[in-house]
């Protein structure tokens, strides 16, 4: 926003008593730019993308409700943002659920709720199976996958190095045939996910993690003879 926008919003907030000695601090969020933003997202990926929005970016429930009307879906790293994207109106099968360190009263709550599910390790699937072996409701389910592709420029905030300690580590011995095995060996697993980089990465290291999951992903359909 340039200098009078920002002079105008901050009257009105102050005249509206948003802003005070009590509240001296207040988020304010230009809508229409947030519209155009996703507007552009869906025409640079349209067809049969559907679009998620990160709630850490913003939880407050105001633009939860914006992006979801703007036709996006939200994904949630913890039991708070769950809550807070099912207040907004988000249904179920819009709400994605990434959470890396799930407690089992998480997993219970996430498998009472519906939502979409990533797998974080061969630790935690254990204790999923045991919940899905009750029924999944037409949940989504399935592995977060470290492409193991590299760092992006911020080393801290990238997700897909040898080390990386979110997902399954790829090309880790082994890891490869057991992700095929039980994928064939638990029907109810139907997805993938992977998170290369939060900042800081190029557009070919994404890429490249998307290539190597859906090059996985092409695997375990040929290995299970269905998609």
């Amino acid at each position: 926003m340039d200098n009078g926008i920002h002079e105008r919003v901050l009257s009105a907030a102050i005249e509206g008593g948003l802003l005070d000695e009590e509240t001296p601090l207040a988020g304010f969020v230009v809508t229409s730019r947030v519209r155009e933003t996703i507007d552009e997202l869906k025409q640079a990926f349209p067809g049969h993308f559907e679009h998620m929005f990160a709630a850490k970016a913003n939880s407050m429930r105001r633009a939860l409700e914006l992006v979801r009307r703007c036709g996006m879906g939200c994904e949630v790293a913890s039991a708070g943002e769950l809550e807070q994207a099912l207040r907004a109106g988000f249904a179920p099968q819009q709400i994605v659920f990434d959470e890396p360190a799930k407690t089992a009263d998480v997993l219970d709550r996430v498998f009472e709720a519906g939502v979409h599910l990533n797998i974080d390790n061969f630790q935690e699937f254990e204790r999923v199976r045991e919940r899905a072996a009750a029924g999944t409701g037409g949940m989504d389910i399935g592995f977060r996958i470290n492409p193991q592709v590299g760092a992006g420029r911020i080393d801290a905030m990238s997700t897909a190095t040898a080390s990386s300690k979110f997902g399954v580590a790829l090309e880790d011995d082994g890891n490869r045939e057991e992700v095929i095995r039980l994928y064939r060996d638990n029907p109810w697993l139907n997805s993938l996910h992977t998170h290369v980089c939060s900042q800081g990465c190029s557009q070919e290291l994404m890429v490249a993690g998307v290539r190597k999951v859906t090059s996985l992903a092409e695997e375990i359909n040929a290995a299970l003879g269905r998609q």
